[in-house]
């Protein structure tokens, strides 16, 4: 009997451990989504495949923008010109951007599903 619960125990902890890594994710991003770039100064991505681009303020801890991307476009990021653009055209971003911030670029592929430890073991 104490075999058994002790092993009860284990599994129930490494369940509790392994859901609590999914959290170090960064909120407002959705699991997949993997960091192309980041720094503070100018950033520069072109996109490997389609799917959705996430700028990041990490200070913030906010994503100050996200749209979808088709391969081959290029997002620039230049805090310091409080510029985000994509394709050479200016996006709006959730709000300024400062040249001492933190920023990274996120992408998550289109065909990439979302992995969650209950549906995907």
């Amino acid at each position: 009997m104490r075999q058994q619960t002790a092993a009860l125990l284990v599994i129930t902890t490494a369940i509790f451990v392994s859901l609590g890594c999914a959290s170090d994710r960064p909120k407002d991003l959705p699991g997949g989504a993997v960091i192309v770039a980041e720094g503070s100064g100018p950033l520069v991505f072109t996109a490997v495949d389609k799917g959705t681009v996430y700028v990041r303020d990490v200070t913030a801890d906010r994503v100050l923008y996200q749209s979808t991307i088709q391969k081959g476009q290029r997002i620039e990021f230049d805090p310091a010109a409080n510029r985000v653009t994509l394709d050479g055209r200016p996006v709006d971003t959730a709000a300024p951007l400062r040249p001492a911030g933190s920023y990274q670029i996120y992408l998550k592929l289109a065909q990439q599903r979302e992995y969650h430890p209950m549906m995907n073991p």
